[in-house]
């Protein structure tokens, strides 16, 4: 789980931006979501709370968080919420994009928006979210590719059973 932000100038606009926030499974996405304003504890602590709907409790499947190092993640609330339902926090170690498989998945939808982003110009009274959500539910739902990830990062779920 990571967040990125978008800017519309990736399919060559000058103005706008809206970060996001999805957790990433082995079979793909679980759970996103994209808003206005920039991430802070009180925004990645409503997210998690909602994320918690979609995971399992420990050991269950999708019952373990992994995560980077960002200062709002070691909060001891997120780690009081995670730790009620029964879900396992994994914290990444400093500085290292590459074990994290969400960063691949960064990499294709910044690719897969590149390509799209006529659809996003024909149709901007839709609004640039809810081109984000179509993005990130088309790459977001490719298992095979977030199976790669999870291997190229080195990430084998296993390991935290």
């Amino acid at each position: 789980m990571d967040e990125s932000g978008y800017d519309k100038r990736i399919g060559f606009r000058r103005t706008g931006w809206s970060p996001i926030l999805p957790a990433y499974a082995q079979d793909g996405v679980v759970f996103s979501q994209v808003f206005r304003g920039s991430t802070d504890a009180s925004v990645f602590e409503d997210f998690i709370k909602q994320l918690l709907r979609h995971c399992g409790k420990w050991p269950e499947p999708k019952s373990v968080l992994v995560i980077d190092n960002a200062s709002f993640h070691h909060s001891e609330r997120i780690k009081e919420i995670c730790a009620t339902v029964g879900v396992k926090l994994v914290y990444l170690p400093p500085y290292s994009p590459d074990l994290n498989p969400i960063e691949e998945f960064f990499s294709e939808l910044k690719a897969f928006i590149r390509r799209n982003w006529r659809r996003y110009e024909q149709r901007p009274d839709q609004g640039f979210a809810s081109f984000l959500e179509w993005c990130v539910e088309v790459v977001g739902s490719r298992e095979r590719s977030a199976t790669g990830h999870f291997r190229h990062a080195g990430v084998v779920v296993e390991d935290y059973h």
